[in-house]
């Protein structure tokens, strides 16, 4: 089952986990475009209320960095 992730909350996911080999149902519950990327791995942009599945099974059990790769959303705390 899909672990559900909205961008606009991406600050909230910091502390979070996910099993190995899963996926991220995101949903955009914003007001404006976001994605989600982490090591690489990125949903599309999304508009509001879009959603996107994210693969993360390729990643190794680790610590991550989760952000929003919009043009300055990473650097307006969404990270």
């Amino acid at each position: 089952m899909p672990m559900e992730v909205p961008p606009s909350q991406v600050q909230s996911i910091a502390e979070q986990s996910a099993p190995a080999g899963a996926t991220l149902a995101v949903l955009n519950n914003g007001s404006v475009a976001h994605n989600l990327s982490v090591e690489g791995l990125a949903t599309p942009d999304l508009l509001p209320d879009e959603t996107a599945n994210l693969d993360i099974s390729s990643l190794a059990p680790g610590t991550y960095t989760v952000i929003c790769a919009i043009v300055g959303h990473k650097e307006a705390g969404m990270e």
